[in-house]
């Protein structure tokens, strides 16, 4: 057997190294990428909720459509179309 040379082992640490950081950054990306697409469709949704409850429901203020996710809620207050009181 041939002895191992010190080059030997520096640059197998090296590699192993290089490898190492490789990995743990492209892990971190996909998890990046998994989260900001995760939430840009949870915000699309979001708006898309509204927008129904915004066309079903008509109201004078958009601003209870951005702080209600439930379209029912909205017919307490809109009380003009319909006549009577839910």
């Amino acid at each position: 057997m041939e002895p191992v040379s010190f080059s030997m082992i520096t640059a197998h640490i090296i590699l192993i190294n290089t490898i190492h950081k490789y990995v743990f950054e492209a892990s971190m990306l996909s998890g990046f990428l998994v989260a900001f697409f995760v939430s840009i469709s949870l915000i699309a949704n979001h708006m898309a909720i509204n927008a129904t409850c915004l066309r079903e429901n008509p109201i004078t203020t958009p601003a209870k459509a951005t702080l209600s996710n439930d379209c029912n809620a909205d017919k307490i207050y809109n009380t003009k179309d319909s006549g009577n009181v839910s």
